[in-house]
């Protein structure tokens, strides 16, 4: 385990021991399945620390992990892809276990992408501007209202709201 503080003296965040502990607490939630974000949040809420005093803890632990196994990153990372693609290839895996190993496999080789969202016509060939009601009646604006109402009950969301 590597240490940056003097035994019992004080570092920016606490002491050499209170850093340890806040470590090895990073670990065993990493280890229980918790994400990044969860950990971040839950560890910054407790003790009063920065996100970025956080990150510093989970990457240490990480590190720490890996330094346990005593393998190399590229071996660790070899074994990774070799699990989820015996995943990917089992008869008996269940389809949401195949696509859940692929997503990792590919985080893992970098190859996905993230997504962008926007807001296009149907034919997804133009962006999509709300329609110009100016030029509706009163009756025809309350009806598409009636309409946006309807449709927002049916999918529990919101449709673009109208001039």
């Amino acid at each position: 385990m590597t240490t940056f503080v003097e035994k019992g003296k004080q570092a920016r965040g606490g002491t050499r021991d209170e850093i340890v502990e806040r470590v090895r607490l990073c670990r065993r939630l990493l280890a229980s399945g918790f994400r990044d974000n969860e950990v971040r949040h839950m560890i910054a809420r407790q003790f009063g620390l920065s996100p970025n005093t956080v990150n510093s803890y989970i990457a240490r632990g990480r590190k720490e992990m890996r330094e346990e196994t005593g393998l190399d990153t590229e071996t660790l990372r070899a074994m990774s892809v070799e699990f989820y693609l015996s995943v990917v290839r089992d008869q008996t895996a269940s389809h949401r276990d195949k696509i859940r190993a692929m997503t990792q496999h590919d985080k893992l080789l970098g190859l996905s992408m993230p997504f962008t969202y926007a807001h296009t016509t149907p034919d997804g060939k133009q962006s999509y501007k709300p329609a110009d009601t100016s030029d509706l009646t009163k009756d025809q604006c309350v009806e598409l209202k009636t309409l946006r109402n309807r449709i927002d009950g049916i999918y529990g969301g919101k449709v673009a709201s109208l001039n």
